[in-house]
């Protein structure tokens, strides 16, 4: 009777093991843009002291069929190319990476690696990719199923510019060092905890739900702060400003498609927009376009990028944070 046991307890811990086991899938010496496309529930972005880009899973449940020994599956992404249900396409495009003073665009041909993960999936789960610090990466939930939406979405250790669009997920980013542009509509948490806030390219962050923002104790910002059905609290000591509104801004810094447009508006509400569409934050002409225009947009020259309430430690870089239906946390960490 001892061995029967013993021999199914070795059974039972046979299969836990290979259903947890990890594969992975990496990209090597990869410079350029991550653009990844998958559920905000079982995922995780981190950034890394590495030079590829790295995705990584575990074992699920579910098996592949017989039948389909010799096959590769295909997914809302294309073929699976990684052995991990997930697709992954790397190609060479024109975009728009800078302007100069008199509104002369400059383009380059920059590396797109773009990521896609399933939302219905047995094979696998808990996936995590893993970016090189200084890789510019954008998040973008998948709209094939409903499966794995309202989870919680994780980003940490993240260096670089960030831009991230989810749907009524629970939005947690740690430990980041750079700048992001963050839209979670439909409800949902939304957490952003900053080891180092980028001087450089503005912040926004956008939600539909309860908004907690994390900032070093001496960091510089120029802030504009909403709840339009809640509450903002701060332990900042913050120094109100009257309204800055820029008639003409200055060319900036941008990344976006070969027909990104030349220059930054101000919009009669006090956010501002990328003209034609490209990108659009905190305006009348909605959030961020699903167009491949990240909002990387470079306040290295000016302060007062638009109109704001509050500067802290004197002043910086522009910095919103609003939330539709929730109260709005910035704290100091």
């Amino acid at each position: 009777m001892k061995k029967l046991i013993l021999v199914s307890w070795a059974l039972v811990a046979a299969h836990f093991s290979n259903a947890q086991e990890k594969k992975q899938y990496e990209v090597k010496n990869f410079k350029g843009v991550v653009n990844i496309t998958g559920p905000s529930s079982g995922l995780i972005i981190e950034g890394y002291a590495g030079t590829s880009v790295v995705i990584e899973a575990e074992g699920g449940e579910g098996k592949v069929p017989e039948k389909a020994a010799g096959l590769r599956m295909v997914t809302a992404g294309g073929l699976d190319n990684t052995g991990i249900s997930a697709t992954v396409e790397e190609v060479t495009t024109k975009m728009v990476t800078s302007i100069n003073e008199k509104g002369e665009e400059k383009e380059e041909d920059v590396r797109i690696l773009s990521i896609h993960i399933p939302n219905t999936n047995r094979l696998f789960k808990n996936y995590v990719v893993k970016v090189p610090h200084g890789l510019t990466t954008r998040f973008r939930e998948n709209t094939d199923g409903f499966w794995g939406r309202g989870g919680v979405l994780k980003i940490q250790s993240f260096q670089g510019e960030l831009d991230v669009n989810c749907s009524g997920c629970n939005l947690d980013i740690s430990g980041l060092s750079g700048n992001v542009i963050a839209s979670n509509s439909f409800g949902g948490t939304t957490r952003v905890e900053f080891a180092k806030l980028d001087q450089e390219k503005i912040t926004s962050i956008n939600t539909d739900g309860e908004l907690e923002v994390l900032l070093p104790a001496n960091t510089k910002a120029n802030l504009k702060m909403s709840a339009e059905r809640g509450n903002v609290y701060t332990d900042f000591d913050l120094k109100a400003v009257a309204n800055n509104t820029n008639a003409s801004l200055e060319p900036v810094t941008v990344v976006g498609s070969a027909n990104a447009p030349a220059r930054v508006r101000s919009s009669a509400q006090g956010g501002y927009y990328m003209e034609a569409g490209a990108i659009s934050i905190n305006s009348q002409k909605g959030n961020l376009s699903d167009r491949f225009a990240l909002a990387s947009v470079s306040a290295a020259k000016r302060r007062n990028l638009d109109r704001y309430d509050y500067v802290i430690n004197d002043g910086g870089v522009y910095v919103s944070i609003s939330s539709r239906s929730g109260n709005v946390y910035l704290k100091k960490k």
